[in-house]
């Protein structure tokens, strides 16, 4: 299988720098993050015609590099419709399939007005939006994202920790697993500890709320090193695509973010390897 790797895993590179690492590390497949979320995100260009995006094109047509997602939209009141049109214009272009959205909206009538609006549009570009519950965002509940997602005519992405976090049922996926195309994969504990001393200390609060985004964002772990029952997903996505998402702040501080990809292949890849065939 071609294994992909989304940009948090090493969220500072610009995405030409990212591709080439990608590419050198082993993987066949990127996410690429021109809607950032914070200050810190790499650069991406934005649109087709932002500066860098020829550059771009040409390192993924020399590297023979994919484009798996384009990433993030949060769909809030406060997003235009030009910013979603621009990553829309720009993953057509680079070739990308899915373009990546999470439920920043509280009010559920908004979101789903939202989303049905971003879908409309998308399938106007051949890209397919899909829908990731997070843990700590408006949207963390993956049987209410599949739902939004059937009306919508889109499809929803399993992120591992977040299933985990968010207590959601096998079921969910193994009901409808075409609902799922791709997985993002890391481990973590099988719990959240929110007194862990090292995530608040990451945080900069006691907060649960804050100790949980810090562990999504900076202390994911290799596959096989927590709790999670990756292999339970798996077997029940056969056919999704399987993109590497692990930021671990430590890792990437000692062995350079060049190396931490690379490191994060060889981890997923024997990984993987040591599932069923079919991984």
């Amino acid at each position: 299988m071609v294994l992909g790797v989304a940009p948090l895993s090493a969220i500072r590179l610009p995405a030409v720098e990212f591709v080439r690492a990608a590419a050198d590390a082993g993987f066949g497949q990127v996410g690429l993050r021109p809607l950032t979320v914070q200050e810190t995100d790499g650069y991406c260009p934005t649109g087709v015609d932002a500066p860098d995006f020829d550059t771009l094109r040409g390192v993924l047509a020399e590297t023979g590099m994919k484009v798996l997602d384009i990433e993030v939209c949060s769909a809030t009141p406060a997003l235009r419709r030009e910013d979603w049109l621009g990553a829309l214009g720009l993953g057509q272009a680079l070739g990308a399939r899915f373009l990546n959205i999470v439920g920043d909206d509280p009010d559920p009538d908004s979101l789903v007005r939202t989303v049905n609006a971003i879908c409309a549009d998308a399938r106007e570009h051949g890209i397919v939006p899909i829908l990731e519950p997070v843990a700590f965002r408006p949207l963390n509940d993956f049987d209410r994202a599949v739902r939004i997602a059937r009306d919508a005519g889109c499809r929803v992405e399993l992120d591992v920790l977040h299933f985990q976090r968010t207590g959601a049922s096998l079921q969910t996926v193994r009901d409808d697993p075409a609902m799922f195309p791709v997985v993002q994969l890391c481990d973590g504990p099988a719990r959240l500890d929110p007194a862990d001393p090292e995530l608040r200390e990451l945080a900069g609060s006691d907060d649960p709320h804050d100790v949980a985004i810090a562990e999504v964002r900076d202390r994911r772990l290799l596959p096989g090193e927590g709790g999670i029952p990756i292999p339970e997903l798996l077997a029940a996505l056969p056919d999704s695509e399987i993109s590497v998402e692990i930021p671990h702040g430590p890792r990437q501080a000692a062995r350079g973010d060049h190396a931490h990809l690379a490191d994060l292949y060889r981890s997923a890849s024997a990984y993987l390897s040591s599932l069923t065939p079919a991984h």
